[in-house]
């Protein structure tokens, strides 16, 4: 049986099929960079069980419309900028 990925695993892998910069995923999940670079160094505590299913099925998303893309010629995923709350 295959060892299951770590969190900091996960967040690495999905970042990469992204394309995205601990910046643009930091944007994407509504948290610092430096917390995405904590979560993937392990100095930041995210090793439960929800985490890693929301990562799992991140990566799962991402994998398949990159898969879609490459079979049927559509563009590929494009990293938008959140809109900044003019408040």
């Amino acid at each position: 049986m295959p060892k299951q990925k770590t969190n900091a695993e996960l967040m690495r892998l999905w970042r990469k099929l992204m394309g995205y910069s601990t910046a643009q995923a930091g944007e994407a999940l509504d948290l610092s960079p430096r917390a995405i670079e904590d979560i993937e160094q392990g100095r930041r505590r995210a090793d439960d069980a929800l985490t890693h299913i929301a990562l799992d099925a991140l990566i799962n998303d991402a994998a398949t419309v990159e898969a879609v893309a490459s079979r049927t010629g559509m563009p590929r995923i494009k990293k938008t900028k959140k809109a900044k709350n003019p408040s």
